[in-house]
């Protein structure tokens, strides 16, 4: 039998869809997921967060994008005072 942390190990690599592993690895994660409530939530999890990672991405408004872009750009520099020795014929 695997561990829970071994369960997600092989979450994080191999995926949620315990039909694509491999046979050994599959049948001791339906093993652990019979006995462990943990390990069904983890699965649970790696689910969601595939579905999140598939889903189309929610794209800002040209407004907001304006805005966060301008937010973003250098101000301007200051206009560079003249040498010491320019101010004093000034």
């Amino acid at each position: 039998m695997i561990t829970a942390a071994d369960f997600q190990d092989l979450l994080d690599r191999l995926g949620e869809d315990l039909e694509s592993w491999p046979v050994p690895q599959r049948q001791a994660a339906a093993e652990l997921l019979r006995q462990s409530g943990e390990a069904r939530a983890m699965l649970d999890q790696a689910g969601l967060l595939r579905r999140a990672l598939a889903s189309e991405p929610v794209r800002a408004g040209a407004a907001l994008t304006e805005r966060i872009m301008r937010g973003i750009q250098p101000d301007p520099a200051p206009a560079a005072e003249p040498p010491q020795s320019l101010r004093s014929r000034v």
